[in-house]
């Protein structure tokens, strides 16, 4: 898109990795804004840009931070460093939910008015196009008139609970093999799951279709219902991209509930109820045919805080306050 790429080590080597960013913003620059969604190194990208003298610096929260720490005692105790120093030397911070604004910027971020809820932005107009399903479900190599359970995640740490799913799966297939399920992402640990279903006996009822870039095509077109049992959310934006499908929704009690955009199409259950009990709301979601016209979902989704229109004026009025005072 015209974007010029530059290259730090990585941040693990703070003192260097910050010394190299201050010479990239020196010799590009001057920058008016540094916008960084670094996380848990967001305090080495702040300080950065505070020393060159970049006067919008940008701090962004995507995830419920009491979840997302590392669990190595140092590595934590940077991660927190970094936070606090981030929230110095930030101009502003943005969040992608409550849950991902408490977590970051502490309980009364109200209070402070650099901080503020910027909803995903996202292109709904490609929910709008026509899909031929037959032909799609047929190059993942899914059973001709089954109900497909899709779910959409990364693989690369446990966040998204998909061995749970393979346990739903389980009890699912003891009273109804034609339920199957299309899991779409990828990762380190997608292998294991590969190697938990065939061994739970799914290998015919579970199906992996690696990374794509053609998700909302799979969710119209591949999907009957979407499932997603995450431990943990910033926000959960696939579950609003299933819904802009008209797909209903069955998914666990800890995802932010800014991500229930059509209250009629999202099931929420708590993680503390059984595989069974998820699949028993499968089986009543396929019996009952809870479902909502298409367009008429992605109408209300288009009017909805998360369409990307609402996202770029919001982004820009920060972007460029300074030239417009």
């Amino acid at each position: 898109m015209g974007c010029s790429l530059y290259h730090c080590c990585s941040p693990s080597r703070p003192l260097r990795y910050m010394r190299e960013l201050k010479a990239i913003l020196i010799k590009y620059g001057p920058y008016d804004v540094v916008h960084s969604h670094c996380v848990n190194w967001n305090g080495p990208v702040m300080s950065a840009a505070k020393q060159v003298g970049t006067p919008i610096r940008i701090v962004h929260s995507h995830n419920d931070m009491s979840q997302a720490m590392p669990s190595n005692f140092f590595q934590r105790l940077f991660a927190l460093q970094s936070q606090k120093n981030s929230k110095v030397h930030a101009t502003h911070g943005f969040a992608c939910s409550e849950i991902a604004a408490n977590s970051y910027f502490g309980p009364h971020w109200r209070e402070d008015s650099r901080w503020k809820l910027l909803y995903y932005g996202v292109d709904f107009s490609i929910f709008g196009a026509t899909t031929k399903k037959d032909v799609l479900r047929e190059s993942f190599g899914l059973p001709k008139g089954a109900y497909v359970v899709g779910h959409v995640g990364s693989f690369r740490n446990s966040q998204k609970n998909h061995e749970f799913i393979i346990e739903i799966a389980r009890e699912i297939q003891k009273k109804d093999p034609g339920i199957v399920f299309l899991f779409v992402g990828d990762g380190k640990f997608k292998s294991k799951i590969e190697v938990q279903a065939a061994q739970s006996g799914l290998k015919d009822n579970v199906f992996f279709t690696g990374v794509r870039t053609d998700v909302p095509q799979i969710m119209l077109g591949a999907m009957d219902l979407f499932l997603f049992p995450s431990l943990y959310e910033g926000l959960g934006l696939a579950l609003v991209e299933a819904q802009a499908a008209g797909l209903p929704c069955i998914c666990s009690d800890t995802i932010p509930k800014e991500a229930d955009v059509i209250s009629h199409l999202v099931q929420r259950i708590s993680l503390s109820q059984s595989p069974e009990e998820w699949a028993q709301a499968i089986f009543h979601t396929k019996i009952t045919n809870r479902i909502m016209k298409q367009s008429k979902a992605l109408s209300i989704i288009e009017k909805s805080p998360f369409n990307i229109k609402n996202n770029i004026k919001a982004l820009k009025a920060i972007y460029t306050e300074n030239k417009s005072a």
